[in-house]
């Protein structure tokens, strides 16, 4: 699959839930002064995510909201870094993309190790061999049972 399939085909509504929860958590915390765990969004968005790299490129990009909600003063002043305004600014866009793009990640192999334990688990379930030769679980111990009676 190419870049473009994989970015054409995303989830827009875990994409604007991830993104809401990103931004408006941070906001709400920094005036209530109540801590919060924003990065929530993001692992949203990787856990609905098809694949990895459609992960990091969506979950990075919700990222770059609430570097806009930074820039426009939302959380409070920035730090003066003593760096020109242009540096900061870039620098703290990189810096978010990636941090949104590796929380995706995660949420992402958490979604991977999800699905594998189902799989392991549903191959481990008792009766999974009758169910597999498609016979009832009782038609063998009913064979038997009529066999005896023959006798």
């Amino acid at each position: 699959m190419s870049i473009s399939e994989d970015l054409e085909d995303f989830n827009f509504t875990a994409f604007i839930i991830g993104t809401a929860i990103f931004v408006i958590t941070p906001i709400i915390a920094s005036h209530t002064e109540i801590d919060s765990f924003a990065a929530i969004g993001p692992f949203y968005i990787g856990y609905k995510s098809k694949n990895y790299m459609q992960g990091f490129a969506v979950g990075g990009l919700s990222s770059v909201f609430l570097w806009i909600a930074i820039i426009y003063g939302a959380l409070g002043e920035m730090i003066n870094l003593n760096l020109d305004p242009i540096y900061t600014n870039v620098l703290l866009f990189i810096l978010f993309f990636i941090m949104g793009g590796f929380i995706a990640l995660i949420g992402r192999y958490f979604k991977s190790n999800r699905d594998s334990a189902i799989q392991m688990a549903n191959a481990n379930k008792k009766g999974s061999k009758n169910v597999q030769k498609k016979v009832k679980p009782i038609e063998p111990g009913y064979k038997k049972a009529k066999d005896k009676l023959k006798k």
